[in-house]
């Protein structure tokens, strides 16, 4: 068949915010969706959409407060992987790397993270990753997302 997807499993259920994922650069898919399992049904997380392979960052904003999933998977539209211009779409994919990014449950968010650098002056605000935890900063204010 031409459904394309894989499936990775969380060590623990987790809240998930974002995913990242390392395509290669002539078997990527331009459209993608990335799902969760929650017990037998599958909810979308996101929707990616990308121009070429490499590295892309793909934040959970379809699910709202209810990511909390044990398993996450990409599933690759395979029309658009007829458009990408590199390899035809039966060449398939290749993905090099996956990261889910979130908070397990039941776990505490810090409170205080040590810094041993300062956050540089120059950014305008907006979400920034510090020590791999993702802060908004504004009005001279660092909050957890």
């Amino acid at each position: 068949g031409t459904e394309q997807w894989i499936e990775v499993f969380l060590a623990e259920p987790s809240n998930i915010t974002k995913v990242s994922i390392n395509w290669d650069g002539t078997r990527y898919a331009p459209k993608f969706i990335i799902e969760g399992r929650q017990g037998n049904k599958w909810i979308k997380l996101a929707d990616g959409n990308i121009s070429w392979g490499g590295w892309h960052e793909t934040v959970a904003d379809k699910c709202g407060s209810r990511c909390t999933v044990s398993s996450v998977r990409i599933k690759a539209n395979y029309e658009s992987m007829k458009t990408r211009g590199t390899e035809a779409a039966w060449a398939g994919l290749r993905i090099w790397e996956i990261e889910v990014y979130g908070r397990e449950l039941g776990k505490p968010i810090p409170d205080v993270i040590y810094l041993e650098e300062p956050v540089q002056h120059f950014h305008n605000g907006g979400f920034k990753e510090i020590l791999g935890q993702s802060f908004e900063i504004a009005a001279e204010g660092v909050n957890l997302e």
